[in-house]
């Protein structure tokens, strides 16, 4: 392949991958939002944070429209890990 192609090429792809992500971002837009596993496991990691900064703001710890299983089960992995790295670095910290 001659070297002046290799970039036309190249922009012909990336145009080509934009165009295909364009248009499943419009299909996911277009679709209602669900609160799933990612989403809980999020909120339960910052749930501490949350409580305190819903002292001073309007925030919420638990996403009320969410309705599944996996958001549920997400948000108390959520919850369990961030306890369980909080304990693990107090130990590390107690034992030097």
């Amino acid at each position: 392949m001659d070297a002046p192609k290799a970039p036309l090429l190249a922009m012909v792809v990336l145009a080509a991958l934009f165009v295909a992500l364009q248009a499943g971002y419009a299909e996911a837009a277009a679709a209602p939002a669900t609160s799933g596993f990612w989403a809980g496991l999020w909120d339960g990691f910052l749930s501490l944070m949350k409580l305190l900064g819903s002292l001073f703001a309007n925030l919420t710890l638990f996403d009320r429209e969410a309705q599944s299983l996996s958001y549920d089960l997400g948000f108390c992995l959520g919850v369990l890990s961030f306890a369980g790295l909080a304990g693990a670095l107090d130990s590390a910290v107690e034992n030097g």
